[in-house]
């Protein structure tokens, strides 16, 4: 009878060792970068987003199609779509718009304050 106590309760001290470790180890990944947490508002939550209005507006501007623009860059289709979502691209896309538009980045986009949802 004393074994099995003693054993339900080491298994509840390394359970709530166990845990300790593997919640540090996590946050210690996480704040690292090794691992990114993906969200509806892309990565990470950091209360602002990046709005590519200004991209269409520039694109109506020169009378270019995003289709034109696309093959003129050299861009995926994915990349395309996830500008059209306002999601996060990576900064060689930008830069090859820029390219095409001869333009600079703050002229394809802008970085806006996120509303709280509740």
């Amino acid at each position: 009878m004393l074994i099995k106590t003693v054993l339900q309760v080491s298994r509840a001290v390394f359970l709530k060792i166990f845990l300790y470790i593997l919640e540090n180890i996590l946050r210690f990944i996480f704040m690292c970068g090794i691992i990114k947490v993906h969200n509806k508002k892309g990565v990470g939550d950091f209360g602002m987003a990046a709005s590519y209005k200004k991209l269409w507006k520039l694109l109506i501007d020169k009378d270019m199609k995003k289709e034109d623009l696309r093959k003129a860059a050299g861009l995926t289709t994915t990349a395309m779509a996830k500008l059209g979502r306002n999601e996060d691209v990576r900064i060689s896309v930008l830069l090859k718009i820029c390219n095409v538009l001869e333009c600079d980045i703050s002229d394809i986009m802008e970085i806006i304050k996120e509303e709280d949802e509740e």
